[in-house]
């Protein structure tokens, strides 16, 4: 490997583990600061309908995500494309590739671009106001973001040969991305099946067609979408 590659490798580890510690502390934060500030009657209510939404929408991104570097981004792409394009793209060349992960590697670029999102809440939304609706807004963007944090683990679950029991568990509840739907993405020409957090979501968008639609919109010309599959 070229030492110019080995460089932006640890270079880019580095910052992966910094994204992890700091997403953990101002998800932390934020979840502390939304305890002392919800009232105990709408508590469970709050925290409740922000997990179940914040769940849904994850699974709705992670698709988007999915199919836009498996099909339209360029591995070209400054920065994006070695970082983000290129492990989606090889994923399927080795789909147990995965499995050999360590956790910063697994969840390093997802804990980057939350950053950006905790830190906006934080700065943007102090959840400790008493108003119910930015309680919910909190407490919607920080379950959004750890459902949508913890999807890269769900997925090499859902690679892995034998996971553990409680994790069979939590994927034949469809709170996690199970083997058996994944495993319908994995079947050329790899284009349905994209969210992966639970994939709950993955029925409604393959029915109505959402990706075949927004790729044919790509095509069209004049359009500035780039398709490379």
């Amino acid at each position: 490997m070229p030492s110019q590659r080995r460089r932006e490798i640890a270079s880019h580890r580095r910052l992966e583990t910094a994204a992890v510690v700091g997403a953990a502390v101002l998800a932390a934060a934020l979840g502390l600061e939304l305890a002392f500030a919800l009232d105990r009657s709408e508590g469970w209510l709050v925290i409740g309908a922000a997990v179940l939404l914040g769940h849904l929408v994850a699974d709705l991104v992670s698709g988007l995500v999915h199919w836009s570097f498996d099909r339209i981004f360029d591995e070209g792409v400054p920065y994006l494309g070695p970082h983000f394009v290129r492990p989606f793209r090889e994923h399927h060349l080795d789909p147990t590739e995965i499995t050999r992960h360590d956790f910063i590697e697994l969840n390093g670029n997802t804990c980057i671009a939350a950053i950006p999102v905790l830190g906006a809440t934080w700065l943007a939304l102090p959840p400790a106001t008493g108003h119910t609706g930015v309680n919910f807004s909190v407490a919607f963007v920080v379950c959004l973001t750890v459902w949508t944090v913890l999807t890269n683990q769900f997925h090499q679950w859902a690679h892995q040969a034998a996971p553990s029991r409680w994790v069979r568990l939590l994927q034949r509840g469809r709170i996690v991305l199970s083997k058996e739907h994944h495993a319908e993405h994995h079947v050329p020409p790899f284009d349905r099946r994209f969210c992966i957090t639970s994939g709950v979501v993955n029925p409604v968008l393959d029915r109505l067609r959402v990706f075949p639609i927004l790729e044919w919109i790509l095509r069209r010309p004049g359009s500035a979408g780039r398709l490379t599959s």
